[in-house]
């Protein structure tokens, strides 16, 4: 039974494991785990470039905050110099892109156990060698 959407935005807010919840994505700022250390799902699924679309997501979301950034400074605040807008707007959009990566990379997960809930295939390395120090 897959959990209910509340539960699955706060794994994701938490940074947690989008099948159980129970330990952590990440051991680092973008050093992932291979697998879950409470269910054993292995975070990377059958294909290469699985976290590809976390990409995209980041990036759209990145953009969203530059257009807000850019119309928050024009618009509310008045700032009239160019240089201000534009230097004010490119610091917040890599800093946000920087911190929502991790949290794109959790949403393209959620989603993709969705549309493709985990089978017994997906709490299996593909690799006998492949091991998690975390």
């Amino acid at each position: 039974m897959q959990a209910p959407l509340t539960e699955r935005v706060r794994r994701v807010i938490r940074l947690r494991c989008p099948v159980c919840g129970g330990a952590p994505v990440f051991r680092g700022w973008l050093r992932g785990h291979q697998r879950c250390g409470a269910c054993g799902y292995v975070f990377r699924r059958r294909e290469a470039g699985y976290f590809l679309m976390a990409m995209g997501i980041s990036y759209f979301a990145t953009a969203a905050v530059a257009v807000a950034t850019w119309f928050l400074l024009e618009f509310t605040a008045g700032v009239r110099s160019l240089a201000v807008v534009f230097w004010t707007t490119v610091v917040v959009a890599a800093a946000f892109s920087l911190w929502f990566s991790r949290y794109a990379r959790l949403l393209w997960m959620t989603f993709d156990l969705i549309i493709d809930p985990p089978a017994a295939e997906d709490f299996q390395p593909s690799d006998p060698r492949m091991k998690d120090e975390g």
